[in-house]
């Protein structure tokens, strides 16, 4: 019995640390879509959505209409927004999935981990969008320039963002499912039941 016991903690700690991973995690991937400081290039910080010159206030990119982003740095930006809402889900899932039983919780878990990891990575195709490079040219003398972009605040969030989801994938797939707190199975009510005769 006390055997059973510790094993429900130790199931209980690990989805307690998986919980504060993914929490993290889509903390972290805000602070990467709010960040106007993805890359630096020239006095030119350049986030997903927002942007700023030689220190002035953050603006976005519709308020200035000579600022071509491509089609490289919108999938970065939507890639941004969908892991964020996957990881959102999966922290709700597991809330969820603690109090009653979900039917197929763990898969449906580890394919939202797996879309919020590959979003997240997406993110960091703003380095070989127009941000980052230039085109000069055309034809066979089409030539690509590098802008010299430098990592900012927004690349290490989300680097950051990343790993938590990698690391509580981890947890999710590796730790044991504690019991439920509120719904419960009849077995698993005659089983406790059991429990508490034989103590």
């Amino acid at each position: 019995m006390v055997w059973c016991k510790c094993c429900q903690g130790y199931a209980t700690l690990c989805r307690v640390f998986t919980h504060c991973f993914f929490i993290a995690a889509v903390v972290l991937s805000c602070f990467a879509i709010g960040s106007c400081e993805f890359v630096t290039r020239d006095g030119l910080t350049i986030g997903l959505f927002r942007f700023s010159r030689d220190g002035s206030e953050c603006m976005g990119y519709s308020d200035v209409n000579e600022f071509e982003t491509g089609w490289l740095h919108d999938w970065s930006r939507v890639s941004g927004l969908i892991a964020v809402l996957f990881g959102a889900l999966v922290v709700v899932l597991m809330l969820v999935d603690c109090c009653c039983n979900v039917c197929c919780s763990k898969y449906m878990q580890t394919f939202l981990v797996v879309c919020c990891q590959l979003n997240q990575g997406f993110t960091f195709l703003i380095w070989v969008s127009d941000a980052c490079f230039t085109r000069k040219g055309g034809g066979e003398n089409e030539s690509v320039i590098n802008r010299g972009c430098r990592a900012g605040d927004g690349t290490i969030y989300s680097l950051s963002a990343f790993m938590l989801y990698f690391i509580g994938g981890f947890f999710l797939c590796c730790s044991p499912k504690p019991d439920q707190l509120l719904c419960k199975d009849k077995e698993d009510k005659k089983s406790d039941n059991k429990k508490d005769s034989d103590e």
